[in-house]
This record gives structure tokens, sequence and C-alpha cells, in this order.
């Protein structure tokens, strides 16, 4: 942790050369963190201009079980397994039948232009008839808590490692940093959060 000026480095001098570890192809390892050691989103810190909107995939509805047997259980579609929706300009090409409480994840690519990098977005805002339920926000990242990234998204189903929707509900004994502004931790339900038929998402 150097102090700063401590070691003062030339525009186009060499700093580092790349390598191969074992994560992934030759790179270098480059991070911004706060006083608290903590890494930050550089993206905050760069002017960077970026004229392409996130294109969205899919919407993924999960059906969320109840704690109790006297409560019906909560289906898509009328099965009680998640049901994913393709996504065309923005809209999904079909519209989910919900029976009791459900959760929103959504499946995303961040292109940005000059040069062409493809990111996960960086905001989703889940709003339900205008009115904003919640975010998920990644302004920075804490080590401590990573182990339940596998929490906030959905996975391959056959068990591979590829990330898939990320959930716009908080699940039971999630603790991660990013969630702001939840009312009953994002979950919508009939009749609380949705209306059969009169929704817009």
């Amino acid at each position: 942790f150097p102090e700063a000026r401590q070691i003062p480095i030339g525009r186009g001098e060499v700093i580092g050369k790349s390598g191969q570890p074992g994560a992934g192809p030759p790179h270098l390892h480059f991070e911004i963190r706060s006083k608290d050691n903590q890494p930050l989103n550089p993206l905050a810190f760069f002017d960077k201009k970026d004229a392409i909107k996130p294109l969205l995939y899919t919407v993924t509805v999960t059906p969320i079980q109840p704690g109790d047997l006297e409560t019906p259980p909560s289906t898509v579609d009328g099965s009680l397994l998640p049901k994913a929706y393709s996504v065309q300009k923005g809209t999904i090409v079909s519209s989910p039948h919900v029976t009791g409480t459900v959760g929103i994840s959504v499946l995303a690519d961040d292109h940005i232009d000059a040069p062409r990098w493809t990111m996960s977005a960086y905001l989703h805002r889940l709003i339900v008839n205008g009115t904003t339920i919640g975010e998920v926000r990644y302004d920075s990242i804490n080590y401590d808590e990573t182990r339940q990234i596998e929490i906030e998204r959905h996975y391959d189903p056959d068990g591979g490692l590829t990330p898939r929707a990320v959930r716009l509900y908080r699940r039971e004994r999630n603790t991660l940093w990013h969630y702001h502004g939840f009312a009953r931790d994002g979950l919508l339900g009939v009749p609380t959060s949705l209306q059969l038929g009169k929704n817009a998402v």
C-alpha cells in the first residue's frame, strides 16, 4: 500500500507485463479501491461515453414457495418451476399467468461503444406500473460476501457455472451489498403487488 506519489509513474512507462496465472487469458489485473480497501467500479471514475443501451434477453418469473402448508403454492403458468420469457424489442413475447408470490430475474448485457466491450449491466431497476420496487446497483465489491453471488444469480440448470439472470429480489439469507430500496425483498404477489392481466414490469 504505497503512499501517494511514493512511486511516480510517467505516461507511456511500462508498469507491468501480463501473464497467465490460471484465471483466464494473459491479462494485467488493475483495481481502484476505497480507503477501506474495498474494490470500486472503475467505470465510475472515467468519463466514458456510452450511447448503446443494455440488451435484455430474458425475463424469468420464479414462484416463491410459502413457508406453511395452509397457503396454496405460487405458480407461473400453472407450474411450480421458474419460467424464462424471451424479450423482443424490450417486451416479453408472452404474458405469464401468476398465482401467489413470485420473483423477477433478468438476463442482460451492456454493450459499450468505443472500444466495443460487453459487460454486465451496472444497474437493474424493477418498476411495476410506474412504481419503483427497488434496484440492484454494482458500485463496489465486498470480498467478504462474494460467496453469496450464487444466491443473487440463476445458474444453468445442468449445474454449470455460467452466470444467468440477475435476481431482482432478495432471497433468504442474502446480505449482499448492492440491493437498494426493495420493499418485501422485491417479491411480487397477487393481490398486494400485481393485478392479474393489468401489470407492466
